[in-house]
C-alpha cells in the first residue's frame, strides 16, 4: 500500500497510528492537544523570558541584604512535601522576589 502511494512504510504507519488516536479508537495525545501543548508551551517560553525566570534568577535571593529591596519578613509557614523523612514547616517570606 505505502509503494502505492509513493510514500515509506513507517509513514504510512505513522499516519495510521495518528489517524486513529485522533479517531479515539486507540490511546494517546491527539493532534488537536498536541498542538494546544505546543502553543502553551510557546506561550510560557515567551512569558518567561519576558517576565525573568525566578527559578533561573537565583542570585537575588542570596543576594547581601542591603541589596534587597525590602526587608524580609516572615508571613506564615509553608509546609513542603516530604521526601525521604519530614521537612517541617518552612518560613514563607515577604519581598523575596
Amino acid at each position: 500500500m505505502a509503494d502505492e502511494l509513493g510514500v515509506h512504510t513507517e509513514a504510512l504507519r505513522t499516519w495510521v497510528k495518528k489517524a486513529e488516536i485522533d479517531a479515539g479508537a486507540r490511546p494517546g495525545t491527539t493532534t488537536s492537544d498536541a498542538e494546544r501543548i505546543r502553543q502553551l508551551e510557546k506561550k510560557v517560553r515567551e512569558l518567561r523570558r519576558a517576565n525573568g525566570d525566578p527559578a533561573q534568577d537565583g542570585a537575588r535571593m542570596f543576594a547581601p541584604r542591603a541589596e534587597c529591596e525590602a526587608p524580609l519578613e516572615v508571613t506564615g509557614l509553608l509546609h513542603r512535601r516530604a521526601t525521604r523523612r519530614t521537612l517541617g514547616p518552612v518560613p514563607v517570606l515577604s519581598g523575596a522576589y
